[in-house]
């Protein structure tokens, strides 16, 4: 990338900082990387990785060929409000699914491991290639795993019972998310959600919006639906590992019992 693409990335940069009334500080925190390296993109000294870059232009919803050659502070804020107008979410992973892996010394890809403590920073460290090397690593010598990018999350909470929390979620990395099969179970990276291990329902529409319905195979939870500006990434979940086996008497069935149960004994206390 020559000066002049640098310059304009720093003064759209600047610009847009501006225009959303942030500090340095919050860009920084909201793109997951230091503050020094902002001052650092605006000056044009130093040009952001492409990762860096399309969390940029996915957070001001700027297309990033615009805003790596035009000059967005010459524009009218109409102007400026008709390229977002043509700014979408890129579903099918053809320009916006920059995934950050690790290798053994063998060159064989490796499944990082992001539990409980780990996954608040997920959010933010998810394409940066540092924040990844710094993820416990495994190898599964199985041959489902010999092929697809895999990625083991730890479960948080009860919702996905009978699959417990502290269970650890093998999920396969989906680029394409009009893959999204219904009714089947997915590892969902969003900004509003987090890290949540759900059974969806694929409502992107044929213009590359729309949702994805997240249900909670516990009857205690209720569903709800995230949009697909919000999504980082997806997973389709593969296998589980647990140190607890599973428990005869706690099937689904015997979880909605127990559900029904607890509900009519609270309508009867309330009746009181």
């Amino acid at each position: 990338m020559g000066d002049k693409e640098k310059s304009v990335i720093g003064a759209n940069l600047k610009f847009l900082r501006k225009e959303r009334n942030m500090t340095q500080e919050e860009l920084a925190q909201a793109l997951g990387i230091g503050r020094h390296s902002i001052g650092s993109y605006e000056e044009g000294r130093a040009e952001p990785k492409i990762e860096t870059l399309l969390s940029i232009t996915e957070l001001f919803k700027i297309p990033i060929e615009v805003f790596v050659k035009e000059d967005l502070a010459v524009l009218t804020a109409p102007e400026i409000e008709a390229i977002r107008g043509n700014y979408k979410t890129d579903v099918e992973g053809r320009n916006m699914r920059i995934l950050s892996i690790t290798v053994d010394n063998q060159g064989k890809e490796l499944i990082q491991l992001v539990n409980q403590k780990a996954a608040a920073g997920y959010l933010n460290g998810y394409a940066d290639p540092e924040y990844v090397e710094t993820l416990p690593t495994f190898h599964l010598p199985l041959p489902h795993f010999n092929n697809g990018t895999f990625r083991a999350f730890e479960v948080a909470g009860d919702s996905m019972l009978p699959i417990k929390p502290g269970s650890y979620i093998v999920g396969e990395f989906i680029e394409n998310w009009r893959d999204i099969k219904d009714g089947m179970v997915y590892v969902v990276v969003s900004n509003s959600e987090g890290v949540v291990l759900k059974r969806v329902t694929n409502k992107i529409n044929r213009d590359g919006t729309g949702t994805l319905q997240l249900k909670s195979d516990n009857p205690v939870y209720q569903g709800y639906e995230v949009n697909i500006e919000d999504i980082k990434e997806v997973w389709k979940a593969r296998a589980f590992i647990s140190q607890d086996f599973p428990d005869p008497d706690l099937s689904l069935e015997r979880i909605s019992s127990i559900v029904m149960e607890l509900q009519q004994e609270v309508i009867k206390m309330k009746k009181w």
